[in-house]
């Protein structure tokens, strides 16, 4: 037995390090660079990842102890040198390639990757196999004997690589270990209304104003807002969504002054919209699907829970390899992984999930209740990928004009049902985007689409107005004036044609610098938008 153990070890040890490597060490790096970005917790992360270990591990090893004793059976035993050559090959394959040749790996923000562009990675992919599996066959012909414990002495000083790198950064990371479970939307009242008085709020996302209006000219879909007045000069606070949101429910800026996890929290813990409804008898419903809300507060909101969600292990680890196979796999494999962004939030069960053709099979008949109802609804809209049909499917060769078209579908549906139920009349509704679009550029998404009905409010055509608007008079006018029980006509009385208004951009998902640029023209005129000088750095 002691002897199969030596003969063994360079397998056990191969192993070991592999599957550590890939599912502990990597996923527990990408969670605390990005844990906001993660409805689950470090522990819970962690726990699922130990056992998916222990089952990479003990699999490997098995498959060892099985060629082993095959070979021995039909006195090959060669066999198992083979599979020891084959694994230490890949595993060096996967340690050069996931941690010196990964930085130039496009972003995952769900927009299309083109992995025909990488052409150079991809030959530098093929070059490392050739390497990783002729360094192996060359060290095992030439030092035959020692081959073993040369393997497993790479393993081993790798190891202690990978944990002088992993240690450090989690205590540079405290706060990613102390994480807390994200509060969640569940799918609760998402179909009910009140007798009395509704304000809803629909933001489809990425919904580029002069874009979205063109394509509903064109659908002859401009009835759908026939009560509604469009704003079509409106100017979005931030180019993305991960400030939009929390700044529609403040209006307060984040100027990288502390944490964004504190400035989320504090948006929705102490947002105005929401302690006014709280005062006059709302029942508040959000239905985010990427919310960032961890206060205890987020309990008040009824659809709202904290439960850690049992997700099944299987599910857990099928998101996981996407960004495995994405990172390790080698480029010319990699597009095989699927992946467009991390999207964990679909292994969880009874959540909301913002996606268009969900939203639209969610949405049904209305059931209607005593007390006033708020809602909040974000979803998809025409946010890349640009992979959508007009009739929700899946397409490669689409474009972001048509996943316009399969947003309208969803809008139809959504103020058709409250037609249905005969609480028209008494809603409030806002249908509006955090930010536009300028196709793939970082910049010129600063325009944002904005229609609002008041309550009892009709027009024999959709009112277009020329007012300067800024996505901060949401919270500073608008929202009062409807509650108030204000038309959209009556609103915002005060703003100057000479109106000067203030976006912040950076670039991408860097999230460490933001730009100050304010304009006095059209929210459409990114030519005119002006920078000020004023440039905010993550301290």
């Amino acid at each position: 037995m002691k002897k199969v153990l030596l003969r063994l070890l360079p397998v056990f040890i191969v192993s070991f390090v592999l599957s550590f490597m890939m599912i502990i060490y990597e996923p527990t790096l990408l969670f605390i660079s990005s844990f906001e970005d993660f409805w689950f917790t470090f522990g819970m992360m962690l726990k699922m990842n130990i056992v998916l270990f222990l089952i990479a591990f003990i699999l490997l090893s098995l498959f060892g102890i099985g060629l082993y004793y095959l070979g021995k059976k039909i006195n090959k035993e060669w066999i198992i040198n083979i599979y020891l050559i084959l694994l230490s090959s890949g595993f060096l394959f996967f340690y050069i390639q996931g941690n010196y040749f990964s930085s130039k790996l496009p972003i995952l923000d769900g927009s299309p990757i083109e992995w025909g562009s990488f052409k150079l990675e991809s030959i530098i992919s093929v070059l490392l196999v050739i390497f990783a599996l002729g360094l192996n066959i060359v060290l095992y012909k030439k030092k035959k004997d020692i081959y073993n414990k040369i393997v497993s002495y790479i393993a081993v000083i790798i190891f202690v690589l990978l944990l002088t790198g992993l240690i450090p950064s989690i205590i540079k990371n405290k706060s990613a270990l102390n994480s807390t479970v994200k509060c969640t939307s569940s799918l609760e009242n998402i179909n009910k209304l009140s007798s009395n008085k509704n304000f809803l709020i629909l933001v489809v996302d990425m919904l580029d104003s002069r874009t979205f209006a063109k394509v509903l000219k064109e659908e002859n879909k401009e009835d759908l807002f026939k009560d509604f007045t469009y704003y079509p000069d409106t100017l979005s606070a931030y180019s993305y969504t991960r400030e939009s949101i929390p700044f529609m429910m403040s209006g307060k800026w984040y100027e990288l002054d502390g944490e964004y996890s504190d400035y989320y929290n504090d948006s929705f813990d102490n947002s105005p919209l929401l302690k006014r409804l709280r005062k006059e008898d709302y029942d508040i419903n959000i239905y985010e699907q990427d919310m960032q809300w961890t206060s205890k507060k987020c309990l008040d909101v009824n659809n709202m829970n904290m439960s850690s969600y049992k997700v099944s292990l299987f599910s857990f680890a099928k998101q996981e390899s996407k960004y495995l196979i994405f990172k390790y796999f080698p480029y010319p494999l990699k597009r095989f992984s699927k992946i467009l962004t991390m999207n964990f939030n679909s292994i969880r069960e009874n959540t909301f999930e913002a996606d268009n053709k969900v939203v639209f099979n969610t949405l049904d008949d209305i059931e209607l209740q005593d007390n006033n109802y708020f809602q909040f609804i974000h979803i998809d809209g025409g946010h890349y990928p640009w992979n959508m049909d007009e009739n929700f499917n899946i397409v490669e060769n689409s474009t972001y004009e048509d996943k316009i078209k399969a947003s309208i579908k969803v809008i139809d549906k959504y103020l058709t049902r409250i037609k249905d139920s005969g609480q028209y009349d008494n809603t409030a509704i806002i249908v509006l985007a955090d930010h536009g679009t300028n196709g793939w550029e970082y910049t010129g998404r600063q325009n944002p689409s904005l229609y609002i009905k008041g309550i009892n409010e009709h027009h024999d055509s959709m009112i277009i107005s020329d007012k300067k608007v800024s996505q901060v008079d949401l919270v500073d006018s608008i929202y009062d004036d409807l509650l108030d029980g204000k038309t959209s006509e009556e609103l915002l009385k005060d703003i100057g044609t000479d109106r000067v208004r203030r976006h912040l951009w950076y670039k991408d998902m860097t999230y460490d610098k933001y730009f100050e640029q304010t304009t006095d023209g059209n929210a459409w005129d990114t030519d005119n938008l002006k920078n000020t000088g004023t440039i905010y750095e993550r301290k």
